[in-house]
C-alpha cells in the first residue's frame, strides 16, 4: 500500500492554489467514499456505488485528480454491472491511490 498498483510510484498532483483548501476537503470525502462504499456493497447496494462513482468521474479532473475520474469511472461500470469483485477491486485502488497521492500547490 502507499504506492499506486497501476505505475507503482507515489503521485503528485499540482493543484492551484485557489483550490487549496477545496483540495483537502476533496480528499478526505474521497476517504469517506471508501469506507462508505464499502458498507454499500456488503449491503448488496450497487445504486449508490453508481451514483458515487458517477460524482467521482465528474469531479475528479476538476479539483485536478485524473486517477479519481478514472476509477469513479470504473467504479460506475462495475455498480452497473452489479460486479461486486470489480467493484471492491475499484475501491482498493481507490484507498491505495489516497495513500500514494501527493499534491503540491502551486506558487500564489
Amino acid at each position: 500500500m502507499g504506492k499506486d498498483k497501476q505505475s507503482n510510484a507515489p503521485h503528485t498532483v499540482h493543484v492551484p492554489a485557489k483550490l487549496e483548501r477545496l483540495v483537502e476537503k476533496f480528499l478526505t470525502n474521497r476517504r469517506k467514499d471508501v469506507s462508505d462504499l464499502t458498507a454499500a456493497l456488503d449491503a448488496g447496494d450497487f445504486d449508490t456505488v453508481r451514483i458515487r462513482g458517477h460524482d467521482m468521474k465528474g469531479v475528479g479532473r476538476a479539483y485536478g485528480f485524473e486517477r479519481i475520474t478514472e476509477l469513479g469511472a470504473a467504479l460506475e461500470q462495475a455498480a452497473l454491472a452489479t460486479d461486486c469483485r470489480a467493484a471492491r477491486a475499484g475501491l482498493e485502488a481507490l484507498a491505495d491511490y489516497l495513500d500514494a497521492v501527493r499534491v503540491r500547490i502551486a506558487a500564489k
